[in-house]
């Protein structure tokens, strides 16, 4: 009997060795799966209207339900620290208890697929979920806005509902409020009723969608409509802008009709949602944006104009958002281990925009500032892509990337009708990792579960070397490519992986591009060469694209700087070259038309552009995009010994991004000409450029430490400005002891901020002016707000201040 178990072992032991080979570890996932629901919801009407001096809702939310596949005798519905004053089920008063974190609801016996409503007359005072910004505001100076942001579990402050995403239901959204200011939300706008000092919005989702992407939007705004037309079908697209950043939608919006029709070529299903598809901007965003459904909000920041658009700007953050009207509003993850369904897909089509508007240079060089960033999250720990906790850099940019090598593979047309039939089977609905996976197999017919257990399911990413010789046997000439991987993460060490990529080469006689595989520690491909041919380079990963970490391609980078038909493959292998800069490099780009591959030159130089040969050539190309480039890799000793005409001619530009390099410059330069080159370079003094004029006025201060210099600084720090500025301004102006009772009475409002970090700067201005007769003001100033802020409010301010 021993005998016989022990065989048993061994051979259990020898199987368990042997699937080791074949199947994925995973890492524990506490949200592989979400919480379990005796309910569906259908339909959810909420009736609201807010307090924005108190920061609360008062409301009325009648959901409709039905048990799914038991009776039912007790419902749970998530609503924090809510004040309930009455529940009604189908119109009867129901017994409930209400908790810190929800609802506990106990009708008599529901049968199952009964239909039911519930009926919840409430009170709450969000401290996540909704925002209200400027309202409280002792100057008058902030803009005085309400926004929601449900993303993961956070409308449950301020919505008493099952706040889960696997649950999708229509929605109905009444708001009362002020006649002077726009309420936005999804959907249908069905009525919109003066009721004397208030009007009455009503909007209508009737397609169902996870509650998390509800939305509501209040504020000063204009509405700028317009019409997009595709095959016969037409969108009206509602983009809002605030009334004083004129021409801010312009160039704030200018490629959203392009993005759309992109889209919908690609995907071949239309925009799925009812009603106009809505944009607006609101103050002291918490996130870049978020893709509620057909009405995106996104943060101030990203507004532009003709001065800072080619700065900064909403382009890419909008069709990533857009890109989710498909990825995760209409086709939504089952559970948050599946969330790179939304986020590596919007995040591919943001990559894609840019190849869309700037070309294929602009887009692998994107690809690789992604790949820079998963590196650093891919040697921490071994998660995967389908994990909640993978973290963002997996989750977007890994992700993306990884798509991007999943069409590759598959090609074009395979690879967008597998998303054409997954979305329109899903649609709706919610889907698994696998489903996607599924899909794949059922419309290219291959075995692609390598490649989610690999890139999906698997975590890390290869470092490769390679090289390459000519050998010379009895079987002929040939080509050896040599290629050596490991995984840039320790804990999966031995992970290798499988690779398809093209490899360029370039002869004496020939230009060709050839597929190759790599999938061992070390693997060596041979390519047959003509006996009299010679090999004048090799250049594996053309436009770099892979996600693989290319290291030791010193030996053949100078060959693919002089001879690769890919301009950013030519630059790429440059900066891996490993040697000391030579004038005669001019001769790399000497000839180089393409003014995006001339600025990544410049970038790729440095310092070296001060060398005055190569600073002339760079000086002759007429684009303000080569010459801000340039110009960053110049400084003040620099143009101390140039002439001050030379530097002040790029000022003659429309760009307020080169001119105001060319200002921190010539003050750089010649301290003593500060007031000579505010009057000649002219900063304009708008929405857009809060950043820039920061810095400037910091630079400034620092050169003139004038009184008028140092209170330009704390206007930063007021309600006028964005949270991010205002923090920046504080934090100088606590690191040269700077005290007026107006910025202390400006940082205890601070306090009770929602963003992250301008509490914390005014908390630290705060205490370090406690130290001494500002206390008492402090004290003071806080006690007036304890009358006005929700209980949540006053302790934060507290717990920061003794912190």
């Amino acid at each position: 009997m021993r005998k016989n178990q022990l065989i048993i072992f061994l051979w259990l032991m020898c199987w368990i060795a042997r699937s080791q080979d074949y199947h994925i570890c995973h890492p524990k996932d506490v949200r592989y799966s979400p919480r379990e629901r005796y309910i569906d919801m259908h339909h959810l009407k909420l009736e609201i209207e807010p307090n924005a001096i108190k920061g609360e809702v008062n409301g009325l939310a009648i959901l409709s339900f039905t048990p799914l596949w038991r009776e039912v005798d007790s419902i749970w519905l998530d609503a924090v620290k809510f004040d309930v004053h009455s529940i009604k089920l189908n119109g009867k008063p129901v017994r409930f208890i209400n908790a810190d974190s929800g609802i506990a609801i106990f009708p008599h016996t529901l049968g199952r697929k009964e239909a039911n409503y519930l009926e919840i007359k409430y009170r709450a005072t969000p401290e996540k979920g909704m925002y209200f910004t400027g309202w409280d505001d002792p100057t008058g100076r902030g803009r005085k806005q309400i926004w929601t942001q449900g993303q993961g579990i956070d409308h449950r402050h301020w919505i008493p509902y099952y706040d889960e995403q696997h649950d999708k239901l229509t929605t109905e959204i009444v708001v009362y409020f002020d006649s002077r200011y726009k309420v936005v939300s999804n959907g249908i706008l069905l009525s919109a009723d003066t009721i004397r000092d208030k009007i009455k919005w009503h909007y209508l989702q009737n397609k169902p969608h996870p509650g998390y992407l509800i939305m509501i939007a209040v504020g000063d705004y204009n509405m700028y409509s317009s019409l997009y037309e595709n095959e016969g079908r037409q969108l009206e697209f509602q983009e809002y802008m605030y009334p004083d950043v004129p021409g801010g939608e312009t160039s704030t919006y200018r490629y959203s009709r392009f993005f759309m029709q992109k889209l919908e070529e690609l995907l071949k299903v239309p925009y799925p949602w009812p009603g106009p598809y809505r944009q607006v901007p609101v103050a002291d965003f918490i996130y870049g944006a978020m893709e509620n459904t057909g009405a995106v909000i996104f943060a101030e920041s990203l507004i532009s104009d003709q001065y800072s658009e080619s700065n900064v700007n909403y382009h890419q953050v909008n069709a990533h958002e857009m890109a989710h009207q498909w990825f995760g509003n209409l086709v939504t993850a089952w559970s948050a281990r599946h969330h790179w369904l939304h986020e590596s897909f919007a995040t591919y089509f943001d990559l894609l925009s840019i190849q869309w508007l700037s070309g294929d240079h602009a887009f692998s060089n994107k690809i690789r500032e992604s790949i820079h960033l998963i590196k650093a999250h891919e040697v921490k720990d071994n998660l995967p892509i389908a994990h909640s906790k993978a973290g963002n850099a997996r989750h977007y940019q890994k992700g993306g990337v990884v798509l991007h090598m999943l069409r590759n593979l598959v090609g074009d047309e395979a690879f967008y009708k597998s998303l054409q039939v997954f979305l329109e089977r899903y649609q709706f609905r919610n889907a698994h990792s696998d489903d996607l996976l599924y899909v794949f197999h059922e419309v290219t017919g291959r075995d692609l579960q390598w490649f989610w257990d690999q890139w999906f399911y698997g975590s890390g990413m290869p470092v490769m070397t390679f090289s390459h010789r000519v050998v010379a046997d009895t079987k002929g000439k040939h080509l050896a490519l040599y290629f050596n991987q490991k995984n840039i993460n320790r804990i999966d060490s031995k992970k290798l992986f499988r690779l398809h990529f093209d490899v360029e080469i370039v002869s004496s006689k020939r230009r060709i591009i050839t597929p190759v595989t790599v999938s061992n520690a070390s693997d060596t491909i041979r390519i047959f060469v003509d006996k009299d041919e010679d090999i004048w380079m090799v250049n594996p990963d053309p436009g770099k694209r892979q996600l693989i970490e290319w290291v030791n391609l010193n030996e053949n980078a100078l060959a693919i700087t002089k001879h690769s038909e890919n301009a950013f493959d030519r630059v790429f292998a440059y900066q891996h070259a490993q040697k000391v800069f030579k004038v005669s490099d001019l001769e790399f780009f000497r000839d180089e038309k393409d003014s995006d591959i001339l600025a990544m030159w410049a970038k790729a130089i440095g310092k070296n552009i001060m060398n005055p040969i190569v600073w002339n050539f760079f000086n002759k190309v007429e684009s303000d995009k080569v010459k801000f480039a340039a110009l960053v890799n110049t400084d003040g000793n620099f143009w101390r010994l140039r002439s001050e005409g030379e530097l002040l001619e790029f000022a003659n530009s429309h760009e307020c991004q080169l001119k105001f390099l060319v200002y921190l410059l010539a003050i750089s330069a010649r301290p003593e000409r500060l007031e000579f080159y505010k009057k000649v370079i002219q900063i304009p003094e708008k929405f857009t450029l809060q950043k820039m004029r920061l810095l400037i006025a910091i630079t400034e201060y620092n050169i003139n430490k004038s009184n008028e210099n140092i209170r330009n600084i704390a206007s930063f720090a007021s309600t006028e400005f964005r949270g991010a500025i205002r923090a920046e301004a504080m934090e100088f102006l606590t690191s040269i002891d700077y005290r007026t009772d107006e910025l202390i009475n400006i940082c205890v409002h601070a306090l009770g901020h929602y963003d992250r970090t301008l509490p914390l700067a005014a908390a630290g201005y705060l205490k370090k002016v406690a130290e001494n007769q500002y206390k008492e003001l402090i004290q003071k100033e806080l006690k007036k707000y304890e009358k006005i802020w929700p209980e949540w409010k006053i302790k934060k301010a507290y717990r920061l201040l003794e912190a």
